[in-house]
C-alpha cells in the first residue's frame, strides 16, 4: 500500500501558515514576489501561486491588486459577542474554517463527587468525558475538557465529536439555554503548551462553564484553556436597583 505524498504546494503553503504561526510573518506583512518566493523554494511560481491561492482561500493571506500580498491581520476572537453559541458557530461567523482534534471521550461511571453535584446527577447516571482541541483556520485556539450527561447525547457510537456540533447534537434531545462562565488565568503546562502550540510557562486563560437547559437543569461542564493571545470574552453586566 502506497502513502499519499502531500503536495508541493500545499508543503509551500504549511511552511509559510508556520512562520505566521511563529511570527516570523507578522500581520499586516507584505511577502515577497513570487519569484522571490519560487527562488526561496526553488520552485516553478505555478506551484507558489497555488500555495498563497490556498492561505487566500482560508483568509490567512490578502492579495491587493498593483501592491502585492499581505499577511491578514487576525483580530481577536471574541466569546459572547453575539450570545451563547457552540465554537464552531463563532469561528464560522468569522469567515473562517473551524475544526477539531479528539484526544479522549470515554464514559465516566463513578464521576467525582464535584461533578455529581454540579450535574445534579441521578444516582448511578453516568458521563461522558471529552477532551479535545479545537482550531481556526487550523491554529490551535482552545483545549477543552467535557463532561456531559450522557442520557442528552443519545448513541455517541454515532456521533462523530471532531465534526458535528456538540450544541446540535445534545439538542436533539433538549434545548439549551444559558451557560454560567468563571475566568482566570495561570500558567499553562508543558503538556496544554504542546497541544496550543505556544511557550511552555506562557500565561493560559482557563474558563470554568456550566451550561444548562432552558428548565435551569445542568447539561454539561466545560474546563477549557483557551489562547489570551487569540480570544477575548464579553460580558454584559447589569446593575441592581
Amino acid at each position: 500500500m502506497t502513502s499519499k505524498k502531500t503536495p508541493l504546494y500545499m508543503k509551500i503553503a504549511n511552511k509559510l501558515l508556520a512562520d505566521i504561526q511563529s511570527g516570523s510573518l507578522k500581520g499586516g506583512e507584505k511577502l515577497p514576489t513570487e519569484y522571490e518566493l519560487a527562488d526561496t523554494f526553488e520552485v516553478s511560481r505555478l506551484t507558489i501561486r497555488k500555495a498563497l491561492d490556498y492561505l487566500i482561500a482560508r483568509n490567512i493571506l490578502i492579495k491587493q491588486k498593483n501592491h502585492g500580498t499581505f499577511v491578514v491581520e487576525q483580530s481577536k476572537i471574541q466569546s459572547g459577542a453575539s450570545g451563547l453559541a457552540g465554537f464552531s458557530e463563532i469561528i464560522r461567523n468569522l469567515g473562517m474554517t473551524p475544526s477539531t482534534k479528539l484526544i479522549e471521550m470515554t464514559e465516566v461511571f463513578l464521576p467525582s463527587e464535584e461533578i455529581r453535584i454540579r450535574l445534579e446527577l441521578e444516582d448511578k447516571e453516568s458521563v461522558i468525558f471529552i477532551k479535545r482541541v479545537r482550531y481556526a483556520n487550523e491554529t490551535p485556539l482552545v483545549i477543552e475538557n467535557l463532561h456531559i450527561r450522557k442520557k442528552y447525547l443519545g448513541d455517541i457510537t454515532q456521533v462523530d465529536f471532531e465534526t458535528e456540533s456538540l450544541f446540535e447534537t445534545i439538542e436533539q434531545h433538549i434545548l439549551i439555554g444559558y451557560s454560567q462562565q468563571e475566568i482566570s488565568a495561570e500558567l499553562v503546562s508543558d503538556s496544554t503548551a504542546a497541544l496550543l502550540d505556544i511557550e511552555k510557562g506562557s500565561p493560559i486563560l482557563l474558563v470554568d462553564t456550566t451550561t444548562s437547559s432552558i428548565q435551569g437543569e445542568p447539561l454539561l461542564i466545560d474546563l477549557s484553556y483557551y489562547r489570551p493571545d487569540k480570544y477575548t470574552f464579553k460580558n454584559i453586566l447589569k446593575r441592581n436597583h
